[in-house]
């Protein structure tokens, strides 16, 4: 008898729904059953998942070097065939496929893509600047805000010092003029929202967008299904580089069935379950086939994001110091933090990131 699969996913009908859709197509094609466990959207940013409840889980990328320090997840290298592997990764948008591997091995199959991008109310024309996109917020007439979650916080940091010019990461998090600009921009755009941006995730503000209560959120990570129109993050010079989301699916160590949790983690990634039930049923898959005939607008309209995205690392500390930094960052917003005292405690929290993570 084949047994049931648990896999623990985010509770969002983009991470839910095609994964109730693929479980029905699993039963029918091998007897087996999927059971979905869910966990919060805040938990999927920020904690590492637990290996005693599920057989496979949804997991971020910058997740991956904790989640193998903790023996967590296991690699999927020996238990794919290479050239299986090798599909998977290289038919993924964007980095999305090279993103899952971390000291010589690959530890997620990617199953959803994503990356930061721009949303406005349909009657908005879209700033293509930060220059453009400040003189907005200061408008009287348009409503501008962003999700400043610490980890949503941290990650529209990345993507403006990315887009003023940080060469990495670890470059963002320096005393530098492009830290600098992208935290004056940033504190700029935190005080034009309303108090609760402060705990908003990205379906808090896509909603507000919806409803028409925001006009205009310039960095949020894209969500299929929501009615906003979607383009790149707004940058000064260069092509955009916002910050690369998405979701790989990994096997939990405790998991009692590994090869075939991996067999239905890789029939899950592949181009034609991506294509026809994944894009399907809601979700938002991780091929670039099915990206190419998606009809929601949302795809074509982030497409050159997603292909120069800047990944987080996958480094064991970084989950801690994405945890300490956001919260040093929303704080700072949220006091109006004059921006150079605040590039200065992020840099001093990086310089021990090794020791504190």
């Amino acid at each position: 008898m084949k047994s049931r699969l648990r896999v623990l996913a985010w509770d969002h009908p983009r991470a839910v729904l095609p994964l109730e859709a693929a479980g029905r197509a699993w039963t029918i094609a091998t007897g087996g059953s999927i059971e979905i466990l869910r966990r919060s959207l805040e938990s999927f940013g920020d904690d590492v998942p637990s290996a005693d409840r599920a057989d496979l889980v949804l997991i971020d990328h910058p997740h991956i070097g904790g989640a193998v320090a903790a023996g967590a997840i296991l690699p999927l290298d020996e238990r794919i065939t290479p050239d299986t592997l090798g599909d998977l990764i290289s038919g993924a948008v964007g980095p999305s496929g090279d993103c899952y591997s971390y000291s010589g091995s690959t530890w997620a199959v990617p199953v959803d893509a994503a990356c930061q991008a721009m949303a406005c109310g349909h009657s908005i024309v879209p700033p293509t600047t930060v220059t453009d996109l400040l003189e907005l917020a200061g408008s009287t007439n348009i409503r501008v805000a962003i999700p400043l979650h610490p980890a949503h916080a941290i990650s529209t940091y990345i993507s403006l010092a990315a887009g003023f010019g940080c060469a990495s990461v670890e470059e963002a998090f320096g005393e530098n003029d492009a830290a600098l600009s992208a935290l004056v921009a940033l504190s700029t755009l935190a005080a034009c929202g309303p108090s609760e941006a402060f705990a908003w995730e990205p379906p808090h503000a896509l909603a507000a967008v919806e409803r028409g209560a925001i006009d205009c959120v310039p960095f949020v990570y894209c969500y299929v299904g929501y009615d906003v129109a979607w383009s790149d993050v707004p940058v000064d010079g260069g092509p955009p580089r916002p910050v690369l989301g998405g979701v790989g699916m990994a096997l939990l160590a405790a998991c009692d069935t590994p090869d075939e949790a991996v067999a239905f983690a890789a029939w899950y990634g592949s181009r034609s379950v991506q294509r026809e039930i994944v894009l399907a049923c809601g979700g938002q898959p991780a091929t670039s086939d099915a990206w190419d005939v998606a009809l929601d607008p949302m795809y074509r309209a982030v497409r050159s994001g997603m292909q120069n995205a800047t990944v987080r690392p996958r480094d064991p500390w970084w989950p801690a110091f994405q945890n300490d930094a956001g919260v040093i960052l929303r704080d700072g917003l949220l006091r109006r933090t004059e921006p150079g005292l605040l590039c200065k405690q992020l840099s001093a929290r990086c310089s021990r990131r090794e020791r504190v993570g």
